[in-house]
């Protein structure tokens, strides 16, 4: 599991509504936009790597003992 520093920063956006306590969320917001960036490059790098489907692999119905 990741850590979900935006979750974390509207949770204490709302702890600071609710007490009228000033709560600084500039960095944890960063490190929010710099965590979704690292996912989001994991994510497109898993992508290139996996094959694309090929139509030589894929099953019909009728032949699969498997089904039906």
């Amino acid at each position: 599991m990741y850590p979900d520093a935006r979750a974390a920063a509207i949770a204490a956006e709302a702890f600071s509504d609710m007490t009228d306590i000033e709560i600084p969320l500039d960095e944890l917001m960063a490190d929010a936009r710099r965590i979704e960036e690292n996912v989001r490059k994991m994510f497109e790098q898993q992508q290139n790597l996996l094959p694309a489907p090929d139509a030589e692999f894929e099953v019909d119905d009728d032949d699969d003992p498997m089904i039906g």
